[in-house]
């Protein structure tokens, strides 16, 4: 049952998913966030300090001409293992993209452009994994970078990041300084940039040093598509963090939490210091607007955020609503993006969503922009199944250096290569809509079919901390209601004593359904339907009363009770017209369908329902078939816990909360401590 309601229902398209990290997410491990392994600390060493916030301005100046300067004033922020690890639960490697509620999206070569201000059109970063021994490197090093470092500080072809780090924060430029150190100074800043925050590998300490082979002219650094280099690592980073055994991610992890924040409202914080979009002025000297990145780098508030909390991010992406995903986040008058239109190699809407190859090196990822028009404002239609999957799993398997000496990168992906030369020819096109949430018809009845649609447990074995399920166990509900719904209006066998509860069973799943179910048109549109007398009406939800539309899922496990207004006239038949015999939706429901699964022996939906019956009771690895039948308990299970969906409580209605007697329980507060530096749930 579990494909059933998480999904995929057809693994044609996520055929990985056995080897998923979302399939083996259990109450165990359901707390337990991938570690981010991060080499740009060195960088920020170096300029950490009120006397030296940024480099001499002659170094600011080299930073603007090779198109790196949008990347070093986005600075460095803290990163969330939590906000990152429930982002790389939903990442597939089949598709490149995330998969939500809302449907597939991914970090594209736009978002890199605009986020850190590079160039995407250019030159592959690709060529020679030269090998040499460590006298020759420590020579290399003192070519280009004006120093030797230690042979303890070179390992194999890579550079300890503190023993360049060092040598900068004791070396700096100033006026005085000659051209030749003012060079070899630049080019490590450079260095450290590319390979500790652009393209950083697993290490955390150490930087490969063939990145320095492409910044040796620094008047050809601009020349190069350094944003589809970093797209290719974060790539190939997140498709190894979402297989069962990853336990880390590295690459470029700062990128992917700025793509978040910029997308996805509920995960963002609220920045305290609204500067951006503002030149740099600095030593008399001014420095273009930095792009779109730099709005996170100054104080930002969490009050209105959770962070750091993995329950708290996987199931708002659980419950994502359509307006919480924000498809076209750049508005052409943006000071951020007016700063780079003018700049061809940046604002090139035509590789921005181009099907074309990302290339570093070893490393080869497919950009998928067909997948995710919608982040385009074009019309989303249903994407065609991924080309070369056997190719892209062996791409994957393949893109590891080790033992790869002096080989030529080049004659290895030959192929790709030629692609990204020809990366015009790949510009996708399809045509453009008014609403950015518009799709082909049937899109999101294929999408519900092919993805994975939830990724939090049901029921956490505690009771401790914030609970999950609410969605996935309203969404387990809606397919039992339909299930239902065709066994007792169109089986085989004569249902005519249960025929009278279909009025009020539809009505329980067109209310549930309006807030709970697939998210293929606006909220605002989705039916609701009020039974009254024998007679049922469509009533827009935007049309209704603002206390009826109020729904909200509340914590799994809680005794409060769900009133439904479709209800205010409903009579239980088993009452014979007393209004005593009224009750909550939430205990209608399964009252409802026990009481029918009991004493009628309901038989699973016929051939062409795509949702069979699901019991509770039953175990998870038994198989389930379409036709075959199922004896479902007389009682409701107690391990089964279903998170109730209280509705606002209107003048006229009536709870158990009125009805009690006595002092209610009092929820204590721990006292605050006075320093204001402290959180208090």
């Amino acid at each position: 049952m579990e494909n059933a309601v998480y999904g995929p229902r057809d693994p044609s398209l996520l055929y990985l998913q056995n080897d998923h990290r979302s399939s083996a997410l259990t109450d165990s491990n359901m707390d337990t966030s991938i570690r981010v392994r991060r080499s740009d600390h060195g960088i920020w060493s170096v300029f950490h300090r009120p006397h030296n916030p940024h480099p001499h301005p002659r170094v600011l100046s080299y930073l603007v001409q090779m198109k790196l300067y949008g990347v070093y004033r986005c600075r460095r922020m803290q990163a969330d293992w939590a906000l990152i690890t429930a982002l790389v639960e939903r990442w597939r490697q089949e598709t490149h993209t995330f998969h939500l509620r809302v449907g597939e999206v991914t970090v594209t070569l736009q978002d890199v452009a605009l986020i850190y201000g590079l160039p995407v059109d250019g030159r592959p970063v690709i060529g020679v994994d030269t090998h040499r021994r460590t006298r020759e490197w420590q020579q290399y090093c003192m070519t280009w970078l004006g120093f030797a470092p230690d042979s303890s500080k070179i390992k194999g072809s890579k550079l300890s990041v503190k023993a360049l780090s060092e040598y900068l924060i004791n070396n700096p430029v100033l006026d005085s300084s000659t051209y030749e150190h003012l060079v070899h100074y630049t080019r490590g800043i450079a260095f450290l940039i590319v390979g500790g925050i652009m393209c950083p590998d697993h290490t955390g300490d150490s930087i490969p040093l063939l990145y320095l082979r492409h910044l040796e002219d620094l008047d050809a650094v601009s020349s190069y598509s350094w944003g589809s280099c970093t797209l290719a690592v974060l790539y190939h980073e997140l498709c190894k963090a979402s297989k069962i055994s990853a336990k880390e991610i590295s690459g470029p992890v700062q990128l992917l939490q700025i793509w978040a924040w910029m997308r996805i409202p509920p995960s963002r914080p609220i920045p305290t210091l609204a500067k951006w979009g503002t030149t740099l002025e600095y030593a008399g000297y001014e420095f273009p607007v930095p792009p779109y990145g730099a709005r996170w780098t100054n104080h930002v508030s969490f009050i209105e955020t959770g962070a750091h909390v993995l329950r708290i991010f996987r199931m708002m992406l659980d419950q994502m609503l359509p307006d919480q995903f924000i498809w076209m986040p750049y508005d052409l008058d943006d000071p951020e993006y007016q700063a780079v239109a003018g700049d061809s190699a940046i604002a090139c809407s035509g590789i921005w969503v181009s099907r074309v190859p990302l290339i570093c090196y070893a490393i080869v990822e497919m950009h998928r922009p067909d997948r995710i028009v919608r982040q385009f404002g074009m019309v989303q239609p249903i994407p065609e199944p991924p080309e070369n999957t056997e190719t892209d799993f062996r791409m994957h398997v393949n893109a590891n250096r080790t033992g790869a000496t002096n080989r030529d990168w080049r004659l290895t992906h030959v192929s790709h290569v030629t692609a990204w030369d020809n990366r015009l020819d790949y510009i996708i096109d399809y045509p453009y809509a008014s609403d950015s949430q518009t799709t082909e018809d049937g899109y999101f009845e294929w999408y519900e079919l092919h993805t994975r649609r939830f990724i939090s447990p049901i029921t956490p074995s505690d009771r401790t901390g914030f609970q999950v399920g609410g969605q996935i166990s309203m969404d387990t509900v809606i397919q039992h209601l339909r299930s239902l719904i065709v066994s007792v209006d169109g089986g085989d066998i004569p249902r005519d004593g249960y025929r009278s509860y279909l009025p009020t069973l539809r009505t329980c799943l067109n209310v549930l359904e309006s807030r709970h179910g697939p998210s293929d048109r606006p909220q605002s549109e989705m039916p609701y339907t009020q039974t009254h007398a024998q007679t049922q009406t469509q009533i827009p939800l935007s049309q209704m009363p603002q206390s009826q539309t109020q729904m909200y899922a509340g914590e799994a496990g809680t005794s409060s009770r769900a009133y439904c207004p479709a209800f205010d006239n409903y009579t239980d038949p088993r009452s014979h017209g007393h209004p005593s015999g009224m009750f909550s939706t939430f205990d209608f429901i399964f009252n409802t369908i026990y009481n029918c699964e009991f004493n009628y022996n309901l038989f699973d939906a016929d051939q062409y329902t795509p949702y069979p019956y699901f019991n509770p009771n039953m175990n998870s690895e038994d198989p389930i078939h379409l036709g075959s039948t199922h004896q479902f308990s007389s009682s409701r299970p107690v391990d089964h816990q279903i998170t109730p969906i209280p509705y606002s409580q209107s003048a006229n209605s009536s709870s158990d909360e009125d009805e009690q007697v006595g002092r209610g329980h009092r929820t204590r507060r721990p006292p605050r401590c006075g320093t204001g530096g402290h959180r208090h749930w």
